[in-house]
């Protein structure tokens, strides 16, 4: 991947073990960092924007904002049910506070449910 952005004096914000062979959508998709980088300069921590190709074929570039909103326009369900979720776990103080305090440490695994707490925005 680094070597990949080089060209561009651009690296990796994280510095995974796999570095040399790791692909950017891997990275990005198991949150990846590296020994030194632990939770402050993870994947999730260090990127600004992600253009990203759907299962489906949806094209979502969250650096444009005509981009975004024909997503939301186009998939409200989805929309619709990341927000239900973000809803139930504000409502629980109790799993709030479990999930916030579970994203503070480095192994964590799984999906981002941090996420849905950090982020009003879906």
């Amino acid at each position: 991947a680094n070597a990949l952005l080089k060209p561009y004096h651009k690296k990796i914000g994280p510095d995974p073990a796999t570095i040399n062979t790791a692909m950017i959508g891997g990275i990005v998709a198991n949150n990846a960092s590296g020994m030194c980088c632990g939770v402050e300069q993870n994947s999730y921590k260090t990127l600004k924007s992600l253009r990203v190709i759907l299962a489906d074929g949806t094209l979502l570039d969250t650096a444009n904002q005509e981009s975004v909103e024909g997503f939301k326009n186009a998939r409200k369900d989805l929309i619709e049910g990341v927000l239900n979720l973000r809803k139930e776990i504000l409502k629980d103080k109790e799993l709030h506070a479990l999930i916030k305090k579970k994203y503070e440490i480095k192994n964590t695994t799984g999906y981002s449910l941090n996420a849905l707490i950090d982020f009003e925005d879906p």
